[in-house]
């Protein structure tokens, strides 16, 4: 009997009465009393079950040790019944250590392996149906002991090794454990589709995507009809989820081109990154040149409106310089174009198409661009003007109707003279620049009749100047000197400057510029004071080499004619 003074509540006193040690633990943990009474019954549990093993009773001292669970480390109970003889007796015990949800993965791994044994063939299926009863009657895997602490895996991964794959299976059902479950569906029993679907219902989990990337490539492989669940549940996660490299998706359909399309395909409404969008293009420019890739160019899928379709896509990017490498692969040249052109490569286009020989292109290029710069008109000016470039064109109307665009937009750059003589390289008809060199004639003319009428102007400006230095020769400048100097009003005496402009000052009251005096008055001919000519006013050039009247009257100002006192 134990001391009234240490005398638990009476519940408490019944579940030690029976030796339910953990139960009453717990039940005092709950109380907040005082379990030293609990452990140290518990401890003298184990400590006859020691004795009874040491008596070779070994069922009771596994029957006791039971009872200590959770008091009794459970490597002493191992190290005592670890034994071939034993095992059944060590069987229990670890069925009970995860009953009370004390067991860990070593210990989980070690009970299946027990389960094994022939003699214990039918604990396992006590086991499960343990699982199934304790899944069906919690609500929540947390509020069972047994399911919380399971390790499915460990379970699992020990009956695989025994070859017991409709046990793992039938775990991995009652656990719910959605990775061990497709696994075992596909490895043992080969059920592609039915691994698909679970696959699918898993798809909005937080491990739906690494299931995706670690059973998707087998599921593809083994099975047709698991591409289009896949395609699904890959659509699904990716635009549920941007998590992860986009690259692993392509990884996923690697195998199979035509599923990795249908993937594509089925996200185009997306903003589709890089490495999708290349991906999708390539894979549908028809391939004509020597790409070996399996992967692009597929024939049930690749044409060229889908192609142009897809790079004219805003919401489709792609690495423009690994499709020009493709479209050129496989002759491609539309695409080419339209990638350049989107990127604004005018010129580049131009270069290529002349560079290829391409002359229907560069036709079509040429009426389609309404912006293809000058210079880029003379290089395809001077494609079309050799035998090639002329001959692949049509010989009618049209033709000439399209050389004749030609150079009109060439002679903005490119000299007339300089096309005349490129065409007569092909003999084309004259009529091809016929109105150019009509427009250029007049131009011309016009300019002739306007350069006459300017040399008239100034012959005419010439000879009023003849005239005004005839005047001077015939009569001399006649100065008003009574009003004095113009600047100081004072007498001029001596020592004054008499100026062609009729003013005249002191020596001292003019002013002097690089050597030479002016009038203060209307300053120096550089001079923001000096009377300038009106910006309209013609200017002319006179040739000093003829001896004429200017020629004279220069003579003479040189020789003091005008610095002569009155």
């Amino acid at each position: 009997m134990l001391p009234d003074d240490t005398k638990l509540p009476d519940h408490i006193e019944k579940l030690l009465a029976n030796n339910k040690y953990l139960q009453a633990l717990r039940a005092c943990q709950a109380e907040k009393l005082d379990t030293s009474r609990v452990t140290k019954l518990a401890q003298e549990c184990a400590t006859n079950a020691l004795s009874f093993f040491n008596k070779r009773e070994y069922e009771q001292s596994i029957h006791l040790y039971i009872e200590t669970i959770g008091f009794v480390d459970p490597s002493i109970v191992l190290w005592h019944f670890n034994v071939p003889h034993l095992s059944i007796h060590l069987t229990n015990y670890l069925i009970e250590l995860h009953k009370e949800g004390f067991a860990n993965k070593s210990h989980t791994g070690l009970l299946f392996l027990l389960f094994r044994n022939h003699d214990a063939k039918n604990k396992l299926e006590e086991f499960i149906n343990l699982l199934r009863e304790a899944k069906q009657n919690s609500q929540n895997d947390d509020d069972n002991l047994l399911i919380r602490n399971f390790d499915a895996g460990a379970a699992i991964e020990s009956l695989l090794e025994n070859e017991m794959e409709k046990e793992a299976l039938e775990i991995a059902w009652i656990i719910d454990s959605p990775q061990h479950i497709v696994y075992l569906l596909i490895t043992y029993q080969k059920d592609y589709v039915a691994a698909a679907k679970h696959l699918q219902k898993s798809s909005n989990s937080d491990i739906g995507r690494k299931m995706l990337m670690d059973f998707g490539p087998t599921l593809l492989k083994n099975d047709e009809k698991t591409h289009e669940i896949i395609i699904q549940v890959a659509k699904d996660i990716w635009t549920s989820s941007r998590k992860g490299k986009d690259e692993d998706y392509l990884k996923l359909f690697q195998s199979q081109p035509e599923c990795c399309f249908k993937f594509l395909k089925s996200i185009v409404g997306y903003p589709l990154p890089s490495v999708f969008g290349t991906t999708l293009i390539a894979m549908v420019i028809p391939k004509k040149g020597e790409i070996k890739s399996e992967f692009f160019g597929l024939p049930k899928i690749a044409t060229e409106q889908l192609a142009v379709e897809y790079i004219k896509n805003e919401r489709i990017k792609y690495d423009p310089d690994f499709l020009l490498r493709i479209c050129a692969e496989s002759k491609f040249t539309k695409g080419m174009i339209l990638i350049l052109e989107l990127q604004g490569r005018l010129h580049d286009i131009t270069t290529l198409l002349i560079a290829n020989r391409e002359s229907q292109y560069l036709k079509e290029w040429c009426l389609h661009c309404q912006k293809i710069p000058d210079e880029d008109w003379v290089e395809i000016f001077e494609y079309f003007s050799q035998p090639e470039g002329w001959n692949a064109l049509i010989q009618n109307q049209e033709g000439l109707d399209f050389m004749r665009k030609v150079i009109e937009n060439a002679s903005r750059t490119m000299p007339l003279a300089s096309l005349v003589k490129n065409l007569s390289n092909i003999q084309t008809p004259l009529s091809l620049v016929r109105d150019e060199l009509i427009a250029e004639y007049t131009k011309i003319q016009k300019e002739i009749e306007k350069q006459k009428a300017y040399n008239k102007d100034l012959r005419q400006e010439l000879n009023d100047i003849d005239q005004e230095i005839l005047k001077l020769e015939e009569k001399d400048i006649q100065f008003d000197m009574h009003d004095g100097c113009s600047i100081c009003k004072q007498r001029l005496d001596k020592n004054f400057i008499a100026f062609m402009c009729n003013h005249i000052v002191h020596d001292k009251c003019a002013k002097e510029h690089n050597g030479e005096y002016y009038c203060p008055i209307c300053g120096y001919c550089d001079s923001p004071e000096y009377p300038q000519q009106p910006e309209n006013a013609k200017s002319f050039t006179i040739d000093t080499s003829k001896h004429d009247l200017l020629d004279q009257a220069i003579d003479l100002i040189k020789s003091g004619f005008l610095d002569q006192k009155l």
